[in-house]
């Protein structure tokens, strides 16, 4: 953990996100083309990533290191004749996203 983020875990309380160790975090505000419906959805999204990633020290490069584990194994069961297990380790890295 960073020692200049807050600690988790995190709560949304609405549009209010809070350390439960420390109190408020921030405020998630609706933009001029959101609601309050899409801030209170977004404060949770926002914690939700935060307690999902606690204690790794670099999120970012754990998860890319996780695709490329992923896509390597998948080009494994490929070739050993095994393309179904390999489609569908391919369609869960889809549903994760761009890597970026």
């Amino acid at each position: 953990m960073n020692p200049r983020h807050s600690p988790t875990p995190w709560r949304a309380d609405e549009k209010l996100i809070q350390s439960i160790v420390r109190g408020p975090v921030a405020v998630v505000r609706a933009g001029p083309r959101h609601d309050e419906f899409e801030a209170e959805t977004n404060a949770r999204r926002i914690v939700d990533c935060v307690n999902a990633c606690a204690g790794i020290a670099d999120p970012v490069n754990t998860l890319l290191m996780v695709r490329i584990r992923i896509k390597s194994v998948a080009d494994q069961l490929r070739a050993t004749d095994q393309g179904i297990i390999a489609e569908l380790l391919e369609e869960a890295l889809d549903k994760l996203g761009p890597a970026e």
